[in-house]
């Protein structure tokens, strides 16, 4: 019937239980209270869903090999915690192209390579996957740039030990992108 018992646990501690078979996997998180004799948690097994999709460089389109694509999966929100299930990272192939089988529901994906801004998406949003649903997506990355220079005093001369700072906030260039 499906039935299953596991404890004694310990109160006043959040718990993560999963349950996999052949087909799907489901993961739950909860919270075992003080003076709660049991904690009653179903894991429903669902069908996975997949996410297919290409990683580009932005400005130009152009398909990104060799990124790593990793997707987040969370749970209903219940009472206490929200399960979080990390799925294995995959790398896009020559053509930029990737697949992940992930758990049904709300899905976040985030995509980076070496030279590249991290990039979430798509839109920055999470997606929201029905058991057995296939989305296609595409991530774009913003390349990365460099700054250098000198420091020196009002005369000329180098300041060897001078520290550099950068911090950063997002502007909008004049064609608003």
């Amino acid at each position: 019937d499906g039935a299953w018992t596991l404890g004694p646990l310990r109160t006043h501690r959040s718990y993560r239980l999963t349950a996999v078979d052949a087909e799907a996997r489901a993961t739950t998180v909860l919270y075992a209270r003080g003076g709660v004799p049991e904690v009653a948690s179903d894991l429903d097994l669902a069908a996975p869903a997949k996410v297919t999709g290409v990683v580009v460089e932005a400005s130009t389109g152009t398909p990104v090999p060799g990124a790593r694509v990793r997707a987040r999966a969370f749970g209903p929100k219940r009472d206490g915690p929200r399960a979080v299930v990390d799925h294995p990272e995959v790398e896009t192939d020559s053509v930029g192209r990737f697949t992940l089988t992930v758990s049904p529901g709300e899905v976040s994906l985030t995509a980076e390579r070496r030279g590249y801004a991290t990039a979430d998406g798509p839109f920055g949003r999470p997606l929201l996957l029905a058991a057995g649903q296939v989305a296609e997506v595409r991530l774009a990355l913003r390349g990365q740039v460099s700054v250098s220079g000198r420091v020196a005093d009002g005369a000329g001369r180098a300041l060897t030990d001078a520290r550099v700072r950068c911090s950063s906030r997002e502007v909008m260039d004049e064609g608003g992108s």
